[in-house]
């Protein structure tokens, strides 16, 4: 495996990661849903986030760079 995939499966993971401790806080602010109140700006953040990595997820790791030395598995200089 190239830095490319080793990059790739980093980002992935961190991104996993975000997706469930959003996921988590929700689920706690429905199980307590009687003793916390319930914060509009909040909830539209977090539901931005969550999109915002949903949408990041399915962009190429690199991207424009993938041809520059750092992303490419040819031989370093």
């Amino acid at each position: 495996m190239g830095v490319f995939e080793y990059l790739g499966v980093l980002i992935s993971v961190i991104m996993g990661l975000g997706v469930t401790h959003l996921a988590t806080g929700a689920s706690k602010l429905i199980h307590n849903r009687d003793s916390v109140k319930f914060y509009l700006p909040h909830a539209l953040w977090t539901v931005n986030v969550l999109i915002f990595i949903l949408l990041i997820r399915r962009m190429p790791t690199c991207g424009r760079f993938r041809r520059s030395t750092f992303c490419s598995s040819g031989s370093s200089t």
